[in-house]
C-alpha cells in the first residue's frame, strides 16, 4: 500500500519564475530519494499563477509519517520552503 501527501502553495512574488522553482524542487527531490528508500516520487502541478498542488508517493504512510519532522530541517527544504509564501499541506 502507498501513501500519498498533498500540499498546496503560493510561490513568493519574487521567486515565481518557473526555472528556478524546478532546479530548487530537483534538488529537494534528489535529496529525499537519497535518504529515505520508502520515499518514491513527487510532481508539482500549476493550480493558478503562483499556487500549487504537491504531491508526494511514499510506499507506506508509516514511512512518511517517520520522515516528516526530519525533512522539515534538512538543507535542501528550507532553500525550497524560502520560495514559499504560504503552505498548507496533510
Amino acid at each position: 500500500m502507498y501513501a500519498l501527501e498533498l500540499g498546496e502553495f503560493r510561490v513568493r512574488s519574487d521567486h515565481l519564475r518557473l526555472r528556478p522553482l524546478q532546479a530548487g524542487r530537483a534538488r529537494l527531490v534528489r535529496a529525499l530519494r537519497d535518504r529515505y528508500p520508502g520515499f518514491r516520487s513527487a510532481h508539482l502541478s500549476e493550480l493558478s499563477a503562483g499556487r500549487w498542488l504537491d504531491v508526494s508517493l511514499w510506499r507506506s504512510r508509516h514511512e512518511a509519517e517517520a520522515a516528516r519532522a526530519e525533512v522539515e530541517r534538512m538543507d535542501e527544504m528550507v532553500r525550497w520552503r524560502a520560495q514559499v509564501e504560504e503552505f498548507s499541506g496533510d
